[in-house]
């Protein structure tokens, strides 16, 4: 979904870089930047699992 965030910038230097996050598709389903801002719980597990998986094998092929 493209939304403004500081990783433009970073792609602008030629650094790689990959955005994640949990949460419907669209602003206006999640209600974004609103007050009653929201995800569904299950979308937030299965993100949360996919982060932590990434990291154990990231963090796991440093040793």
């Amino acid at each position: 979904m493209a939304l403004y965030t500081d990783a433009r910038h970073y792609r602008g230097a030629g650094i790689p870089t990959v955005l994640y996050g949990a949460g419907p598709y669209g602003i206006g389903v999640a209600n974004a930047h609103g007050a009653d801002r929201h995800l569904r719980l299950e979308d937030l597990a299965q993100a949360t699992e996919v982060v932590a998986k990434l990291l154990l094998d990231l963090l796991g092929a440093a040793q």
